[in-house]
């Protein structure tokens, strides 16, 4: 996965941050932390990866993306900054 030097928000992802992997491709490999109130307005992310910090944001989605979400178990209070 290739995180980007500078992430920025998609809107037609929900916002989240889409990451790419680092094969010669460079396919989609997932939604960062995508709005839970937006998911409805973004059909496409039923179709990919959503990558969440924990089990308390996943249970912010509904069922629309269930079996899409990977979560790295993150204490709450942990932040993953992305300046």
């Amino acid at each position: 996965m290739e995180i980007p030097e500078k992430p920025s928000m998609a809107a037609h992802f929900a916002y989240g941050v889409p990451v790419y992997s680092r094969d010669r491709h460079r396919s989609l490999y997932g939604i960062v932390r995508p709005c839970p109130e937006l998911v409805s307005l973004s059909p496409q992310l039923s179709s990919h990866r959503v990558l969440l910090r924990n089990a308390q944001e996943m249970r912010e989605f509904d069922e629309t993306l269930a079996g899409r979400i990977t979560h790295y178990d993150l204490p709450e209070h942990e932040q993953l900054t992305m300046d």
